[in-house]
């Protein structure tokens, strides 16, 4: 285990310019999304594992980061889970940039 990380779905939709502006929009249903967003507990876990590779094999290390997390779960709230897996999308992308593969590479990502 390289890193851990753990994501706040609940807030960090914010650091996501798009989903912010649609969650902060004028209409009823913005502020239905932006209380269901805000009432929610929702994390993701996040750790970055790395492969060292055995006897006879190429030598490389290889990274991958391995999420897991359990979306808001009310059965008429689909676009709160929507605006989480976007969000989510979006932090994985940010972590895999900030902590590269040994080899320089982006690492690979499996939620």
């Amino acid at each position: 285990v390289k890193a851990t990380h753990a994501v706040d779905l609940a807030s960090e939709w914010k650091e996501c310019p798009d989903l912010a502006e649609m969650v902060n929009g004028p209409s009823d249903v913005a502020g239905r999304l932006k209380r269901g967003l805000e009432r929610s507990t929702t994390v993701a876990q996040a750790v970055l594992l790395e492969y060292l590779p055995g006897e006879g094999e190429d030598g490389e290390k290889r990274a991958l980061w391995l999420l897991n997390t359990h979306l808001f779960g009310h059965p008429d709230a689909t676009h709160v889970r929507l605006v989480q897996a976007c969000t989510l999308m979006h932090q994985v992308e940010r972590l895999a940039k900030q902590k590269p593969a040994p080899d320089g590479s982006e690492p690979g990502i499996i939620l």
